[in-house]
């Protein structure tokens, strides 16, 4: 659902930048033959847009500031750019776009301002040269560091970037998702996955900090059966 969304949104922004640049370069006509073509499509497109927005949020139960705007964003691209090109405005149709592009890019980094994480200094819990501690170790390194207070905060990590896929339980194995109560993954491996991704999940790498991952890290671990 998750990746149905985001290739919705793409294809319903790259249209809307490809109607705007004829509207502001004065091909009317070419713009008329476009949106005769594709009218059904982008109906289609802005309802999927909506109800897999909504699904999505409706899983996570995300209600960060970022996520508000982006949704009161989203409601306001389509009457705006219905009435933009209607009317032929270039200021409204201009403005629609330039917010669908902003809600994008909300969405890739989570932040108002596209501030993507960066990483902390921080007593690392893994050898990232290849040479894993053991789980347990591990573990206990984390509390020894008195990280208790980032572990904690990873639940509402995990359920803002992975719940939609994963579930709350790690159970879900939407979109292809692992079931995370029966994984066998070190935390070597799972702080990898999370760092860079793997097949359809995304990588967290410039979203996230190396402390923020690690424990994300620890705390899907204690999702193990």
């Amino acid at each position: 659902m998750l990746h149905l969304h985001i290739t919705v949104v793409m294809i319903f922004m790259f249209s809307m930048i490809f109607k705007n640049i004829l509207m502001l370069i004065g091909m009317n006509e070419t713009l008329a033959k476009f949106r005769a073509k594709t009218k059904i499509m982008e109906m289609v497109l802005g309802t999927l847009m909506l109800l897999t927005g909504g699904y999505l949020l409706y899983i996570t139960q995300n209600l960060a500031p970022y996520m508000i705007v982006k949704i009161m964003i989203l409601f306001a691209v389509i009457p705006l750019g219905i009435v933009g090109f209607n009317k032929h405005n270039k200021v409204l149709v201009t403005l629609a776009t330039l917010l669908l592009i902003y809600a994008y890019f909300i969405s890739k980094t989570n932040s108002l301002s596209f501030n993507y994480g960066t990483a902390q200094p921080t007593n690392s819990i893994i050898d990232y040269k290849g040479t894993p501690a053991a789980d347990s170790t591990a573990a206990g390194n984390i509390i020894d560091q008195n990280m208790q207070n980032v572990v904690s905060n990873a639940q509402p990590i995990f359920v803002e970037k992975c719940a939609a896929c994963h579930g709350l339980d790690g159970k879900m194995q939407a979109n292809g998702a692992k079931d995370l109560s029966k994984s066998d993954k070190t935390l070597v491996q799972r702080v990898k996955i999370i760092s860079e991704g793997k097949n359809l999940m995304p990588g967290f790498k410039y979203q996230l900090s190396e402390t923020d991952i690690q424990a994300l890290a620890v705390y899907t671990q204690m999702l193990k059966q």
